[in-house]
């Protein structure tokens, strides 16, 4: 790939705002898919974004001849797989990096994304019989996406049965997950209230599996109201045949911007490290909270810690309060940890909690999956990199056997969180390819520190 001069941050910011200015006006978003022509990607003109026009750089970069990123076959490859790909720019990718990232070889199509967790603060039926009611100040947390419809259909599903329903949204909608309506017992028709956005139309219902991991899917143009500016992801549907392929990928989106801190989840090289918020709240249940003002800290609905949260004795520690889903495995991984003589490796005074109601961020509005009660810190340590020291694989290992998944295989490390994802996903390390299936299905997910998130 060719390296470009930095782009300063105040052009970052200008050419997003054209791209969003676009977006709210001409609902075409920055959704782009490409067609092979034999083997080579063409851009498909009919949903290009006009502000999309690469500059006389860019332009020379896509000029027969010019060299691209290597492609991902080779002779002994074995048979590729479709997967997605997403990747965050802190100041936005701008409508030039996504036609560079369409060149690269065996990416079939990609789109721009917001993605964070907001609140929900109220939801009635169409005939105005109330749904959720909450205390004045509340709301519940809700896994938000806003699309571009067209551009999110060729990535997420081009050939999902569910997919006219996606097609269909347009500004003053809503589409719900299907476990996110039971969850809200909500159909077509009902509206829902966001914090920043009211009276929003349930238009559909769509399959789990096609909303990403996501609750509720809007339409791009209203990622302002809701505050999403600073929240949008590049999402690639590409071919993968090995974990090379992958890892290529990966560095060559970092070098878009190498000065930039750009993230990158791969879905089908790295397994899913949290549950995405419909599992969480069919495992943990749903509560209402409320801000405490510029603090971290969060209130939450008395009457849900009340039937959730329990104090408990468990070895080491003495006293701790996790909701009571966990705490038959948490007793029993450290159980197991003093079994192992491995008891040194968890020092009571440095224990950082469990349930811990609070954001991931002062200003951010996602919550911290202690707010749950289903994440415990040990051995918490700021002076040392990741908040804590790195304990034996052995240890990690045994987390591990009882749900609990290891902070330090997170995007950002987070080395003295251990949070229950479950047995069988907490057994499988990142460093562990998923398995290969026909669509490796990955969800938009924000938790506490910075896990690794899927499309």
């Amino acid at each position: 790939m060719r390296r470009r001069g930095r782009t300063t941050p105040a052009a970052w910011r200008a050419l997003v705002a054209v791209a969003i200015t676009f977006v709210g006006t001409t609902g075409l978003g920055l959704g782009i898919e490409t067609a092979r022509t034999s083997g080579a990607p063409r851009l498909a003109a009919r949903v290009m974004p006009a502000d999309a026009v690469p500059d006389a750089d860019a332009r020379d970069d896509l000029r027969p001849g010019r060299r691209r990123p290597a492609s991902l076959a080779t002779a002994s490859s074995p048979t590729p797989f479709e997967t997605l790909t997403s990747a965050r720019h802190p100041d936005g990718f701008t409508p030039t990096a996504l036609v560079q990232v369409l060149a690269f070889q065996d990416v079939i199509s990609a789109t721009t994304l917001y993605a964070d967790t907001l609140g929900l603060t109220g939801s009635r039926h169409a005939d105005g019989r109330p749904i959720d009611v909450l205390r004045p100040g509340n709301r519940i947390p809700v896994s938000v996406a806003a699309i571009e419809p067209s551009g999110f259909i060729a990535v997420a599903g081009p050939s999902h049965p569910d997919a006219h329903v996606l097609r269909e949204l347009g500004p003053g909608e809503i589409i719900l997950s299907a476990t996110s309506a039971q969850l809200r017992r909500a159909q077509p028709g009902d509206r829902i209230d966001l914090l920043g956005l009211e009276d929003l139309v349930v238009s559909g219902i769509v399959a789990d599996d096609l909303a990403r991991g996501s609750e509720l899917l809007v339409h791009i143009a209203h990622a302002g109201a809701l505050g999403m500016q600073d929240r949008a992801s590049l999402v690639l549907r590409h071919l993968v045949r090995d974990d090379a392929d992958v890892e290529q990928l990966r560095a060559a989106l970092v070098a878009l911007d190498e000065e930039a801190d750009i993230r990158v989840w791969s879905g089908g090289h790295r397994v899913p490290l949290v549950l995405p918020m419909t599992d969480l709240k069919v495992r943990f249940g749903e509560f209402s909270y409320r801000f405490v003002p510029n603090q971290r800290e969060v209130v939450i609905d008395p009457t849900y810690v009340a039937a959730n949260i329990v104090t408990q004795r468990v070895p080491i520690l003495g006293n701790v309060s996790c909701h009571r889903a966990i705490m038959d495995d948490l007793r029993a991984a450290l159980d197991a940890v003093v079994a192992a003589g491995l008891a040194e490796h968890v020092v009571p005074r440095a224990y950082g909690g469990c349930f811990m109601p609070r954001r991931i961020a002062t200003g951010r509005p996602t919550l911290s999956r202690h707010s749950w009660g289903i994440a415990i810190d040990l051995n918490v340590d700021f002076r040392l990199p990741g908040a804590g020291p790195v304990p034996p694989d052995e240890f990690i290992a045994i987390f591990a056997d009882h749900g609990f998944r290891w902070g330090g295989d997170f995007t950002t490390p987070d080395n003295h969180h251990y949070e229950w994802v479950g047995h069988d996903l907490a057994r499988q390390r990142p460093s562990v390819p998923a398995a290969r299936t026909a669509v490796v299905a990955a969800s938009p997910r924000a938790t506490d520190g910075s896990r690794e998130a899927g499309p």
